[in-house]
Formats: structure tokens, sequence, C-alpha cells
């Protein structure tokens, strides 16, 4: 089953070159080095923190941009008329991502971890209370369905009241816009990632930051903590409230690259067994070198943002997704 706009008649991979930093120059095409190989083209450079903008052309995301680290050039391929950048700023760039490339590491504070889990306790409590008198979701009677890919409209608009509420609605938009169209793309979700690490709810393993705004505005570490317990004790609220304790998850993975163990904060899965099954590439014409497919039974506080109560899962993909906090016991 395949849930994903894809192009049947795709060039294949012999017509375009490996990416390389030299190929981050303005207007160069190229795609992305994924299933359905998105295509695209280098629409700005920032040379001093090693950053690329690349505009999506085509598929769901048609239109819309990441802002990679230069380095992630590895993951496209250019098309072989592609211009390369002069060698006085490719060794600059190339400067730039050793500096980049230092290493920041947040392990958990099991005392900070504990008294977290007190204080977001709380806000349960205070989340519970406060949809038992204004959820429009819960005042009509409304039971959650794990088993459907649309999360329920009463459920979104109460997290967006909520959110209005505790003046979180514009991080609570830029959060969920960047984690369902890229995760990597920018710093937000990084500068998210650290925060919830030395919350003591995940652990960070990453690069120093190269955006030197990532901590300042709406972004200030202080606001960022008070915003995760409240979307936290949201989360464990309306499961409660439903009679939910723990839920079944699952994952699926495809690869064309070597076997390896990536350092996250946040893993992407879904509830809908189907969907686990289109990402892990069981189609038998599928050429992948690695896969697997999961099942994982998640305590609810373990939800960071899930298709239920995120109304920004629910436009362009319906994977029924969730990301959680990642245990690094799973290794996957």
């Amino acid at each position: 089953m395949s849930i994903h706009q894809s192009d049947s008649e795709r060039k294949p991979d012999s017509c375009f070159c490996p990416g390389k930093l030299a190929y981050l120059v303005l207007g160069n095409k190229g795609r992305l080095l994924d299933g359905r190989r998105t295509p695209g083209y280098v629409e700005k450079v920032w040379p001093e923190r090693a950053m690329f903008r690349w505009h999506i052309t085509k598929f769901e995301d048609a239109g819309s941009c990441w802002d990679l680290p230069a380095e992630y050039v590895e993951r496209f391929q250019f098309e072989p008329e592609s211009r390369e950048m002069e060698e006085r700023e490719l060794e600059e760039i190339k400067e730039k991502v050793r500096y980049f490339s230092q290493p920041l590491i947040r392990d958990i504070d099991p005392a900070r971890r504990e008294k977290e889990q007190k204080e977001i306790s709380a806000r349960k409590k205070r989340a519970q209370k406060w949809l038992e008198q204004n959820s429009g979701f819960f005042s009509g009677k409304n039971q959650l369905d794990l088993s459907i890919r649309r999360g329920p409209w009463a459920l979104a608009r109460d997290l967006q009241n909520f959110m209005q509420e505790k003046s979180f609605a514009e991080v609570e938009e830029k959060t969920a816009e960047n984690m369902v169209l890229n995760p990597f793309s920018g710093e937000w979700i990084k500068g998210m990632s650290i925060v919830a690490a030395e919350m003591g709810l995940t652990r960070f393993q990453g690069k120093i930051p190269r955006t030197p705004d990532i901590f300042s505005g709406m972004g200030e570490k202080e606001f960022r903590e008070e915003y995760l317990r409240e979307r936290n004790g949201f989360i464990r609220a309306f499961f409660n409230l439903s009679g939910w304790e723990e839920v079944p998850l699952y994952r699926g993975m495809a690869t064309e690259a070597e076997w390896m163990k990536k350092e996250r904060s946040f893993l992407s899965c879904t509830f809908n067994l189907e969907v686990g099954k289109s990402f892990c590439g069981l189609e038998k014409e599928a050429n992948y070198r690695h896969l697997y497919l999961v099942k994982l039974t998640v305590p609810v506080g373990k939800i960071f943002m899930s298709y239920l109560e995120t109304e920004a899962m629910n436009r362009q993909y319906l994977e029924a997704e969730a990301q959680i906090f990642y245990d690094f016991t799973i290794e996957i």
C-alpha cells in the first residue's frame, strides 16, 4: 500500500551525479535520495552557518522549503549540468562544516527527570480539569478511535484553545509545522530536543547550534520548558479521560544505505499498522538493503505529539503519526 505521491516515470539514478558541497550553488536542480526521489533545487546558501535551503518542486510538499546543514547535500543527487562553486567558496564552507561538526551531548539527569515528571503530573491534573470544563470533544461524548487515520477535529480545536489560553499558540504552530514538514529543517526542533534532554525527557546527541537565535525570543529555554510541560500534560489528560494508559504504535523503515544506529531525540511512529508497512517497503519491487517493521507499546506520557490532537498532522499527510520521546534502549 502506498500512502504518498510518487513518480512512476522518474529517471534512473544513473542520470544524476552524487551530491557534494561544490553543488551548493543557487539554482542547481536535483532530488533527495529518498524512496520516491523528491525533486527540487538549491534556493539559498548560508556559507557562514554552513546551511542551504532546498525548494521542493513535486509531491505533497511542493513549494515548501527545507533549511539543511550543508553536509546533508550528500543525501541528494544533482543533474549532470549542475554548476560548481569556486574553490575559495568551497574551502570557506568546508571550514564552517568542520566547525559546526563539534558534538553536543545532553544526557538524562535522573534527578531532573523525576522533578519534571512531578511538574508534568501537576499540569496533567490542571489540563484534565480544563478539558472537563471546556472541551468540545469530550462534551460531545466522543471517544478516541485509534483505528482511523484522521484525528478528530474537535480535539485539535481543544488543543488550539488550550495553547492559546496558555500563551503557547505560536510555539505550538511552529513546532507542529516543523515536525510535519521536516524535523531537520532549520534548528527549531533541535532547540526543542536540547531543552527536552535538559529536562530529562529524552537524550540529545548531536552537533552544536548553527543559528545564533536558537534560544532567543519565543525560543528561550524557559519558555520552551513550560511549553513541553503543558503539552505533555494535555496529552496525558485526554488519554486518561479516554481510558488509555499506553498505546500500540508501529514503525517501518527502509534504506538503500548501510545499516546504522541513528542518534535522535524524537522517534516518528504510527498508530496504523498499514501505514507502518508502507514505510518499510515490503513491496516485491522495492530495492532496499535493509528494512524493518516493529510494534511498540508506549506509555502515553512518552508521546510528545500525535495526529489525534495536532491539526497539522491531518493536512497533506494522513499517517496517523505519533512523535515520541526517544528511548535509547530501543536502538532503532
